[in-house]
């Protein structure tokens, strides 16, 4: 799922304004409290300030990675899917790959159609390997 892009934005503002926050509260510690104008307080302000400009506009790590289904279903898969167990073929599919669950379900119902598909034609159906 794609964030949209005001919650990126609110997120990176968030992040970015976390930085002025602790620098002032640090600064009210009597004892070690650096002023705000210390160079210190000054890196930590951009250091925040990077962060939320990076996290606002390049937000990496809001969507999953979608990885493609393999060309060649494992033997276990195949196995699944043929004898009906769909569910437990795209639990092993989505072990063996990481795929998410709507994209292993979808590769076991391709799978599954191009097996019905060749069996109608008369042909054996295609086990992908050897």
């Amino acid at each position: 799922m794609k964030a949209s892009w005001w919650v990126r934005m609110l997120t990176g503002v968030g992040v970015a304004a976390c930085g002025p926050l602790v620098i002032w509260v640090q600064s009210q510690d009597p004892i070690i409290g650096f002023p705000v104008t210390h160079p210190a307080s000054i890196a930590f302000l951009a250091l925040f300030a990077c962060a939320g400009l990076a996290l606002a506009v390049r937000p990496r790590g809001w969507e999953r990675a979608r990885a493609r289904p393999p060309a060649d279903l494992p033997e276990i898969v195949r196995r699944l899917a043929d004898i009906g167990d769909e569910a437990g073929a795209a639990q092993a599919l989505r072990e063996a790959t990481g795929l998410a669950l709507s994209d292993a379900s979808q590769a076991i119902e391709a799978y599954l159609r191009g097996r019905t598909s060749t069996a109608e034609r008369g042909a054996p159906p295609d086990r992908g390997g050897s």
